[in-house]
């Protein structure tokens, strides 16, 4: 059995394993349909479209699983969320298992999301019994980890919480999604031992300025973490996304090619797919 990782855009992708079909982080806003993180005025994001139609994207999922949504419990109409936007709030079906940290439940319930399941930090066969979802023989098991989603703690409230998940699956290699994080100990640490064969991360860069000095706040890997986090897992095959979709993430996929080529990294280790490319790892 092999693993199939297709990115759309940004953070959502589908991808096949264990026999389920899972859908992460769903963002099928029109290119440049939302307002900048960095150009507060104008509709400058996403920066690219969408390469299949929400329609195909969902055909034959399983589930979805979502790393965070940044949508706030008290407002959560219309936020401009890049990992659960409004379009695919008002297109996916309010019966679809969806898989969450804790703290997002309250927030999807209130858009009318009844089959929520949030995930602990033990490992959890999929399909959970409340998710409703037919295992049909596939076989996967789920857990989840915080991650820091910002270099500066006092910019962390602002963001919520935000985290990964393992995967794990008789016969295949572990699959680690780092989600919106930064590198720190406790993801090296996590990476070392659970021993994945494959690692998702979350690449662009992205920051924020938080002052009118020019001091900025970042949210995710860059090119330097990224490669980082390969050297500590060399076992490990990376997929590299959450790249050239926003206009705050200033990495882009030739930089990240470039960082790896000049520490050693085969192109084979740092994989980095284009909108649309699907990846399969057997």
């Amino acid at each position: 059995m092999s693993t199939e990782i297709q990115l759309l855009r940004n953070a959502t992708m589908k991808i096949k394993y264990g026999g389920f079909t899972i859908l992460t982080d769903p963002m099928f806003a029109a290119e440049k349909s939302m307002r900048g993180y960095l150009d507060r005025e104008n509709t400058v994001n996403p920066t690219v479209p969408l390469p299949l139609s929400p329609e195909r994207i969902t055909a034959s999922i399983d589930l979805v699983l979502v790393s965070h949504t940044h949508i706030p419990a008290d407002n959560p109409v219309n936020a401009a969320s890049d990992h659960f936007d409004p379009e695919a709030a008002a297109f996916l079906d309010g019966g679809l298992p969806i898989f969450i940290q804790p703290s997002d439940e309250k927030a999807l319930s209130s858009l009318g999301f009844t089959n929520l399941n949030p995930v602990g930090l033990e490992p959890q066969s999929l399909p959970l019994p409340e998710s409703g979802a037919e295992s049909g023989g596939k076989t996967c098991r789920i857990s989840r980890f915080p991650v820091v989603h910002a270099d500066i703690p006092e910019v962390r409230p602002f963001l919520g919480d935000s985290s990964g998940y393992l995967l794990e699956s008789d016969g295949l290699p572990p699959l680690l999604w780092c989600g919106d994080a930064i590198l720190t100990g406790d993801l090296l640490k996590i990476a070392a031992e659970s021993k994945p064969g494959i690692i998702i991360t979350h690449s662009g860069g992205a920051f924020q300025p938080i002052d009118a000095e020019g001091n900025i706040s970042r949210f995710i890997m860059d090119a330097g973490e990224t490669v980082r986090l390969a050297e500590t897992a060399p076992e490990a095959t990376l997929i590299a996304v959450h790249l050239e979709a926003l206009d705050h993430c200033p990495v882009g996929r030739d930089e990240l090619r470039d960082a790896a080529g000049k520490a050693g990294i085969s192109p084979e280790r740092i994989l980095i797919p284009a909108d649309g490319e699907t990846i399969i790892i057997d």
